[in-house]
């Protein structure tokens, strides 16, 4: 097998980006005029054309956040002639591995894996290069602006915060948030920001627990400012996500806002792909849209984040809001980001994994727990946790003393003011019968986004459906040339007189280790 490496880097002696191509296997390899691109050299250096790793959550997790995938590939370089590279740089670029048969065409060479380069390191007799997945993209923060802290006076023309704003990230909203803690950005003006984003409306603005009186929206920050507003009122400009009162408040204000024209609009999978097109990345380049269309069929239910003004990691946030119903965002070896739902095994595709397949004639297999919660051991009760609350308030945050003791408060205020001095509502769905056989089995815990109580009764059984039966993990090593298609997502059979699997069962790829240089996959199945 030969090996084909691509490396993008910056030369700053030539002043713009190049493509560095090295080969392993062969000394060294040359595209034909006729190929793209054509009389390509392609060095033969590489000692080691990487292995890595990647998973569908974290290791051997069947739900949270995702991890970015690693590797590592070795150049050689014993007569210095790479020493050179010193001088560019690499990190964030891409790299490309081939593979090809040798001999055969050019055009026939399969792509193992589309990343990005983290660091080039060199040592005496070789360079190292550091790969990740391309969710390492998305490690950067999710918000678009900061605040200017230039705000100094009444009547300017601005709403950038005082000084101690200065180069805070604004707050974004994506969806349905509650109780959101607006951010003062104009004292002088009495104007508050809630997402710079933008929102579709707002449902609520309270002061203390108290409501404040809706009025107009207003399409300008100057038309905002030079409204009139009464005492106890608010007025907006969503396009720009502002809120400005009539009067001064006597607390925190506080706010219930939307994001997303419609409740269509406000689903897990919707939410999250506004977050990449927000981050500059393209359908059907950077993303798979159909993904997202799918996800949405399968769970249209309202979710809600509210960013804050410190530095939101994308990639947690994304995962955040696509875990709230299961769901996961990894790239493929193409590179393009691929979503859906972790659902049970079902409906296996192509060649059973068997001794015919399994390296060590079935010896290698290792069976193992689960890194979630309970190891994947039965579980009893589900716990998913909702309705998350961006403020948490005490209880003298909201009452107002009155002479004759607390103020008098409305049923719709008391409901209130019950919700904001808790960070979750939750709700909790049992087994009867794991309890009766293992009263000590796994309770498990979620933390979602969701912001209805029906739709997290709902993901709660879904959830108790999948972990409520014993799930197994397998790792698996097999011949890279033997898994074709198969990726992390994929459903595999797999037979082997051991562990109850003589008939053979389905199981999900949600993990895979490839060697390159041995030519092995471990695959890590689930189910």
């Amino acid at each position: 097998m030969i090996y084909l490496i691509e490396m993008g880097a910056y030369d700053p002696s030539a002043g713009g980006e190049t493509t560095l191509r090295f080969a392993g296997g062969v000394d060294h390899y040359t595209t034909r005029p006729s190929d793209d691109p054509p009389n390509a050299e392609y060095d033969g250096r590489v000692s080691d054309p990487g292995n890595f790793e990647r998973h569908l959550f974290g290791r051997n997790r069947t739900w949270g956040q995702s991890d970015v995938g690693t590797g590592v590939i070795k150049l050689e370089n014993p007569d210095g002639v790479l020493d050179g590279l010193l001088e560019m740089t690499f990190d964030g670029r891409p790299v490309r591995i081939w593979s090809v048969e040798p001999g055969a065409a050019f055009a026939s060479r399969t792509l193992l894996l589309s990343g990005l380069i983290d660091d080039v390191s060199f040592a005496y007799l070789d360079v190292s290069v550091t790969i990740r997945d391309r969710l390492d993209a998305l490690r950067k923060t999710l918000q678009q602006a900061t605040y200017a802290g230039t705000t100094t006076h009444g009547g300017m023309a601005e709403a950038e915060g005082a000084e101690d704003l200065k180069d805070k990230p604004k707050p974004e909203l994506y969806g349905r948030a509650l109780n959101i803690p607006a951010i003062e950005v104009d004292r002088f003006d009495r104007v508050y920001q809630v997402a710079a984003n933008g929102l579709s409306a707002v449902t609520a603005v309270r002061d203390r627990g108290v409501e404040l009186t809706a009025g107009a929206n207003f399409s300008t920050l100057a038309a905002l400012k030079a409204a009139t507003i009464s005492a106890g009122g608010y007025a907006t400009c969503l396009t720009l996500g502002l809120i400005r009162t009539g009067s001064p408040v006597d607390g925190q204000l506080t706010v219930d806002a939307v994001e997303g024209a419609t409740l269509a609009d406000r689903s897990a999978a919707r939410v999250a792909r506004r977050m990449l097109d927000r981050l500059g990345l393209a359908a059907g380049i950077d993303y798979v849209a159909a993904d997202f269309d799918a996800l949405h069929a399968l769970n249209p239910a309202e979710v809600g984040y509210w960013s804050g003004i410190g530095e939101a990691d994308a990639l947690g946030a994304i995962s955040s809001v696509l875990d709230s119903i299961g769901g996961y965002l990894v790239p493929d070896r193409t590179g393009a980001f691929r979503t859906g739902r972790l659902e049970l095994p079902s409906n296996p595709t192509g060649d059973a994994l068997d001794e015919t397949i399994i390296l060590d004639e079935g010896s290698g297999v290792d069976r193992t727990g689960t890194n979630d919660e309970g190891s994947g051991k039965p579980a009893r009760k589900i716990t998913l946790r909702w309705g998350y609350n961006n403020y948490v308030m005490r209880r003298d945050e909201l009452y107002r003393p009155t002479s004759g003791g607390e103020a008098p408060v409305s049923d719709t205020e008391a409901a209130y003011r019950a919700f904001v001095t808790e960070e979750w509502r939750q709700v909790t769905v049992e087994s009867a019968a794991v309890a009766a056989i293992s009263p000590d089995a796994p309770e498990l815990t979620f933390d979602t986004l969701l912001v209805a109580e029906a739709d997290a009764v709902a993901e709660a059984n879904r959830k108790l459906a999948i972990y409520s039966a014993r799930r197994d993990l397998f790792s698996v090593p097999v011949m890279t040339a033997e898994i074709g298609a198969t990726d992390i997502t994929s459903v595999k059979t797999m037979q082997m007189p051991r562990f109850g699997l003589d008939e053979g069962r389905p199981f999900r790829v949600i993990g895979e280790t490839a060697n390159y240089e041995d030519g092995q996959t471990t695959l890590v199945l689930w189910g």
